[in-house]
């Protein structure tokens, strides 16, 4: 997907996360999907924009892969510190 973005100079494509309750193809995806699709085809409303839940779950999502890459870097600079006192 990367690739594509890029290819024939197209540099103004955009990609954004959209969170799982707000993809209407959950329900062609999975077997126990999200309703979304039922939701805009019963209403016949579907929107673009981002909503104030997306943008929550947007920026709850970025907080906690902030935090597992903290956590994963405290974890290695742990190892490699252990391996430099064996060393010695």
């Amino acid at each position: 997907m990367k690739e594509s973005l890029h290819e024939n100079g197209a540099y103004t494509r955009m990609i954004r996360w959209v969170p799982g309750n707000e993809q209407i193809a959950d329900d062609l995806m999975k077997l126990m999907g999200n309703n979304k699709l039922s939701e805009v085809l019963a209403e016949n409303l579907w929107s673009l924009r981002d909503s104030e839940v997306a943008k929550t779950l947007r920026s709850d999502a970025a907080a906690r892969k902030r935090r597992y890459r903290q956590r994963i870097s405290q974890q290695r600079e742990a190892v490699e510190s252990a391996r430099r006192l064996q060393r010695g």
